[in-house]
């Protein structure tokens, strides 16, 4: 998918990640492959591909990915995207603090 995904817009990949996250998510067998090929999108130039992927794996339940996730979150410099994966990791269990939207 990687080579393919250079020829694809951000929300024809958008798009893709969806469907991909929607078939794994009624077919649990399909899981460890759209792992894969999530994860190689996860540093995607788009933000919005990123934050696409961080919802998908959020959609299928993939707690394997946490370390992952981590690291894409040390280096996320978009606000929205960030506040994304902190959150998919706050479901996921891995006691991250929540942001305090009161201050």
């Amino acid at each position: 998918m990687s080579q393919d995904s250079t020829n694809r817009t951000a929300s024809e990949l958008v798009a893709l990640v969806r469907e991909l996250a929607t078939q794994a998510e009624d077919n649990p067998i399909l899981l460890p492959v759209t792992r894969e090929q999530l994860l190689t999108l996860l540093p995607h130039p788009s933000p919005a591909v990123r934050n696409a992927v961080a919802e998908a794996f959020w959609q299928v339940a993939d707690v394997t990915v946490v370390a992952q996730l981590r690291a894409a979150l040390s280096v996320e410099t978009h606000s929205v995207v960030f506040a994304t994966i902190q959150h998919v990791l706050y479901v996921f269990g891995s006691h991250l603090k929540e942001p305090d939207l009161d201050e």
